[in-house]
């Protein structure tokens, strides 16, 4: 949905508008990832060392609403962004609106943030996360592969 709306395309959302989703932007999990690597063993009280490095939840809904509450990026992206969803009911979802219904809502971070003082720090909500990604779309456009 973000390289659609940074290049002023429509978007068709795989998933119902209401599924939400929990997130962890890359660069937070990489730091979580080495926090639980450098941890010393005495310090890790879940089991198997397992731990939900938690983001931020979000819906396409929450995600389209957002964008469209940004300043337009210019004369295409704010005429032709337009999302549509299939929001057929539970009993008809297949592959991966089956999936996001089927996927918890969130994620408990709590653990982590314990044991291992691991919260995302770089990208800790929906408006980081995008700024950031938008940011990355249009670097790419200006070295001329479009955003992609």
């Amino acid at each position: 949905m973000l390289k659609e709306y940074h290049i002023g395309a429509p978007f068709h959302c795989p998933v119902q508008s209401t599924s939400v989703l929990p997130m962890v932007h890359l660069d937070d999990l990489v730091l979580g990832l080495v926090a639980l690597t450098d941890a010393p063993a005495s310090v890790l009280q879940e089991p198997q060392a397992g731990y939900a490095l938690a983001g931020f939840s979000f819906s396409p809904q929450d995600l389209q609403n957002y964008l469209k509450s940004l300043p337009p990026l210019g004369a295409s992206s704010s005429s032709a962004f337009d999302v549509t969803y299939d929001e057929n009911s539970n009993a008809a979802l297949s592959g991966a609106a089956l999936f996001a219904e089927l996927w918890p809502n969130s994620l408990s971070g709590d653990a982590a943030a314990r044991d291992l003082q691991w919260t995302p720090r770089l990208v800790p909500s929906l408006a980081a996360a995008v700024t950031r990604i938008l940011a990355g779309h249009a670097l790419r456009s200006k070295e001329g592969d479009g955003g992609v």
